[in-house]
């Protein structure tokens, strides 16, 4: 999805802000989904943040029935889309629909740019006499 797309599914022209829950439980994911509704968030990501994934997929399930209408993206921490896109489908054909998971959520791949840009900005800092 280009950014267009991305514009136009949340009706809007400008940027959109999307926040990250760090889920602990049902309760408290359901309580922050309705603070973000109620400040005008146009969707939110749950992610796991102290537990294995399988913690957060019944949590998924409950949010997704009690929210039925918003837009809610899901956030496996360091789990690739490799991984995550089976347990995404087999959500999606049980009729729970997750309406995003971010491309960058490899944690290796993130760590290999912070050291390419680390070692670029080395060489830099070297070539300057820094």
């Amino acid at each position: 999805m280009n950014r267009y797309d991305f514009q136009q599914r949340f009706n809007a022209s400008g940027p959109i802000v999307l926040p990250v829950i760090h889920v602990i439980d049902a309760e408290q994911a359901q309580m922050n989904i309705e603070v973000a509704i109620a400040g005008g968030c146009r969707g939110v990501f749950l992610i796991n943040h102290d537990f294995e994934k399988e913690k957060l997929i019944p949590i998924i399930k409950e949010m997704r029935q009690a929210f039925p209408d918003y837009w809610i993206g899901v956030n496996f921490l360091a789990v690739t889309g490799k991984f995550a896109f089976p347990i995404l489908g087999e959500l999606q054909a049980s009729g729970v629909w997750v309406d995003g998971y971010p491309p960058c959520c490899d944690w290796r791949e993130q760590e290999l740019r912070r050291q390419r840009r680390f070692s670029a900005l080395q060489r830099g800092r070297s070539h300057f006499g820094r």
